[in-house]
């Protein structure tokens, strides 16, 4: 089956997530309560373990092996989301770099209602988690051109072949070997969980109802994406 026929398909897969999981993307502030969506997928279906970077049981894509964890839930499409990734993204990406910290990427597709009916979320999530997979030392490039390249809300958002020339630029040199597909179901399902809670990276919260959330060795950072030096002195203080 080809991508664009694969893309219809997940498009219908999350057709019920994208209307169900209605959380928000804010700066922080709690976002409208989420509905659990009934989609599922078949368990038997979704990758499970560790492959690459890519930690499919506990959910998360992981950047380095530091003593102090920070858990970054996100959605590609999300602007506050894109924000904090440009501001602070930085200091965690040298943190990590120089062994202070582990940096969890959590992938969410809740916003797939504002991608004109492509399922974006899901389709770039989807893409971030195969990076992670099958060339985790390019995992960090990619997820700043996801960022550095996101689209607006309430577009199509980018194609299929767009997202191929994002991993080229993230030093991939085959993407279109590449087959993000088989993770949509994981992406779907992690999504679903994250909006029923409970979390496993804290207890401060019972659930994800709005992106981003950024927490710091299980303590939830409360201020706005954009208040940068707020964070550098919560991410200093663990």
């Amino acid at each position: 089956m080809s991508r664009s026929a694969h893309r219809s398909v997940i498009a219908l897969a999350v057709g019920v997530l994208a209307v169900g999981a209605m959380t928000s993307c804010a700066p922080a502030a709690p976002g409208p309560t989420v509905t659990p969506t009934t989609a599922t997928s078949s368990p038997a279906a979704l990758p499970s373990g560790q492959k690459g970077a890519a930690h499919f049981d506990e959910g998360y894509l992981q950047l380095g092996d530091g003593p102090k964890t920070v858990d970054l839930y996100f959605d590609p499409i999300c602007p506050y989301c894109k924000k904090f990734e440009s501001l602070s993204g930085p200091m965690l990406f040298s943190a990590v770099e120089q062994g202070e910290a582990t940096l969890r990427l959590h992938p969410l597709a809740f916003l797939d209602r504002l991608s004109a009916g492509t399922a974006y979320s899901t389709r770039a999530a989807s893409y971030l988690t195969a990076v992670a997979a099958e060339h985790p030392d390019r995992l960090q490039a990619f997820f700043q051109q996801l960022f550095d390249q996101q689209p607006a809300e309430n577009t199509p958002g980018l194609s299929d072949e767009q997202l191929d020339e994002l991993a080229r630029a993230a030093g991939i040199p085959s993407p279109e070997d590449l087959d993000p597909n088989a993770y949509a179901g994981w992406v779907i399902q992690r999504t679903q969980l994250a909006a029923q809670g409970s979390l496993s990276t804290t207890t401060q919260i019972p659930r994800i109802s709005h992106v981003p959330v950024v927490i710091v060795d299980a303590d939830v950072f409360g201020g706005n994406s954009g208040d940068t030096a707020d964070f550098a002195a919560f991410f200093a203080a663990h």
